[in-house]
């Protein structure tokens, strides 16, 4: 199976989160239920101690938003390669530490203005290889630490720069666009902007 980009860098991100928390392969707790045929989160207990969630590789299709209450230590959770097209509102908003949250690879095709409301910590967000055409605004406008955000092999037509708050543009530092049908008109000039005041980042063509 190939691995992208993204995926490399959650990877890495968590190995040196947990390195930098003096935390070693014993003693992280990890929830890990990949490749299990899970269907449905919702029933489903999760450990109070847990720092990171693996649901990758089953066919979920929905993230409820009752599922990740009083989980004070998670700092990571994985959907990649599921079915998931609905992420009801709020789902995160009692995961306050969290910090890298991906969706590599699901049916996504709409992200609300309430979908990841509460994620204040949250650095690290993969979006990519879904069929997201819109994206609402202030989409990401409570995330002031989000600086690694995933966009590539979607359906974007625009991007528009209200989907974050003013100031948060600023912490960016990897954005993905590639492969999307990106129009090229006055709606992204924010991005050429960002980049000739953000250089030496790289934005993916």
């Amino acid at each position: 199976m190939k691995i992208s980009v993204a995926e490399i860098c959650l990877l890495l991100y968590i190995k040196l989160t947990n390195a930098c928390n003096g935390s070693s392969s014993s003693g992280h707790v990890i929830f890990d239920n990949e490749n299990n045929g899970i269907e449905d989160i919702e029933n489903i207990k999760i450990p109070d101690d847990a720092e990171e969630i693996n649901f990758d590789q089953n066919f979920i299709t929905r993230v409820p938003n009752n599922v990740f209450k009083d989980l004070p230590n998670i700092g990571a959770i994985r959907f990649q390669y599921n079915l998931i097209h609905i992420i009801e509102d709020e789902s995160f908003v009692n995961a306050p530490s969290l910090q890298a949250l991906s969706f590599h690879n699901n049916k996504l095709i709409c992200i609300s203005k309430f979908m990841f409301t509460g994620l204040l910590n949250l650095t690290y967000l993969d979006l990519s290889n879904n069929e997201i055409y819109l994206i609402e605004n202030d989409s990401f406008g409570m995330m002031n630490h989000l600086d690694q955000l995933f966009l590539s092999h979607n359906e974007l037509k625009s991007l528009s720069e209200t989907i974050f708050a003013p100031p948060q543009v600023d912490t960016l530092i990897d954005l993905t666009l590639y492969e999307n049908p990106i129009e090229c008109d006055t709606r992204i000039c924010w991005i050429i902007h960002w980049i000739e005041q953000s250089l030496p980042v790289i934005l993916y063509p």
